[in-house]
């Protein structure tokens, strides 16, 4: 989860939504770490600007503004290095379950650096003291994941790192050339509906590790 282009008072994470005003997570030898409340007009044209994946599967994402929006509760974390951006971190917090046991977790969902501060590393030495804050001021035990690509050596680096190692591997077939045709019987789902699915969803898979709805 790697990009190619490259308050001083704070509050405990479990169960708690954040203060609505920028915290401050580190200060100093101009670097600038901090968990804002809104994704400003620059981040968002940081993470439009992002090539995401490796080299034989780049991409970009569109409509930011609107990813955004549909982000589940979101922590959203800025690391500045003399007044420029030099990453970015968005994780969902979430809560799991399996089976009767039920948690917090964070999962990393956006994570993209600057090119020019990578052959520095401060970039990851920074994000190791990140997640050893949220660790540090966790009020409970929670469970911290990740989808990498397999081929995203950097990211895969930079969690090993951390301490992170890999529990699962999803295989994922890609296809292009599929063109389904309007149907007039098919609708659009209504409240309703959405809610029977998701019932039926957590139903189905109400034992499987890292499942949210």
């Amino acid at each position: 989860m790697n990009a190619n282009f490259e308050e001083k008072s704070l509050l405990p994470i479990s169960g708690q939504m954040f203060a609505q005003r920028t915290q401050t997570l580190f200060e100093g030898d101009d670097i600038l770490m901090t968990q804002e409340e809104k994704f400003s007009a620059e981040i968002i044209e940081f993470l439009d600007r992002a090539i995401w994946g490796t080299e034989e599967t780049l991409f970009k994402h569109t409509d930011t503004k609107g990813r955004i929006a549909d982000l589940l509760n979101p922590l959203f974390v800025v690391l500045r290095i003399k007044d420029q951006v030099a990453a970015t971190v968005v994780m969902e917090r979430r809560k799991l379950q399996h089976g009767d046991l039920k948690t917090d977790s964070y999962f990393v969902r956006y994570y993209a650096s600057q090119v020019s501060f990578r052959n520095r590393r401060i970039v990851g030495l920074y994000s190791h003291k990140f997640i050893d804050f949220l660790r540090e001021r966790d009020q409970e035990k929670s469970v911290y994941y990740a989808s990498i690509e397999k081929k995203n050596h950097r990211s895969i680096n930079i969690n090993t790192k951390m301490g992170y190692s890999p529990i699962a591997e999803i295989k994922t077939i890609g296809f292009s050339r599929f063109f389904p045709q309007r149907q007039p019987e098919v609708c659009p789902a209504d409240d309703q509906d959405l809610v029977f699915v998701k019932n039926c969803l957590v139903k189905k898979y109400h034992d499987h590790s890292l499942f949210h709805s």
